[in-house]
């Protein structure tokens, strides 16, 4: 593994003497168990944390003043398309999607558990959401005034 992904570095501020540290430095000082741990399941890492970020996403578009029920048709429905589309290419084995995860060496049984994993989310998103997801949105016309 090439552990480029958990790598990166943050600063330890300890008796006013920062030093940077990367966070396998840090365990490895600390805990090497758990440096062990985490070093075994960096592409999970690497999954949830693209998924997570595209759920952040979701809910800061999810809240405001402005929110309609249009717009919040169009945020889930926009989601589940992408989740779809994840879910294709992850079990093509294409993980150009997943940037964190392209970085590591995924194991087939971990790309049969992913794609179980966004089917799972995308029936449990169709199901909790399904009021908004079916709901018609009448078009109307509007004359214009002259």
């Amino acid at each position: 593994m090439t552990n480029t992904f958990i790598n990166y570095s943050f600063t330890l501020k300890y008796a006013g003497c920062p030093k940077a540290y990367t966070i396998l430095e840090f365990l490895d000082t600390k805990d090497k168990i758990l440096k062990e741990n985490l070093m075994k399941r960096e592409t999970g890492i690497a999954y949830l944390t693209y998924l997570f970020t595209k759920f952040n996403m979701v809910n800061l578009q999810l809240q405001g003043d402005s929110l309609n029920l249009i717009k919040t048709k169009s945020i889930l429905s926009a989601f589940l398309a992408r989740a779809k589309l994840m879910k294709q290419n992850i079990g093509r084995d294409e993980s150009s999607q997943f940037p964190n995860l392209s970085q590591t060496s995924c194991q087939e049984d971990d790309v049969s558990t992913y794609v179980q994993h966004l089917n799972a989310l995308y029936s449990d998103f169709e199901s909790r959401f399904e009021d908004i997801l079916t709901m018609v949105i009448p078009l109307t016309k509007y004359k214009r005034r002259t």
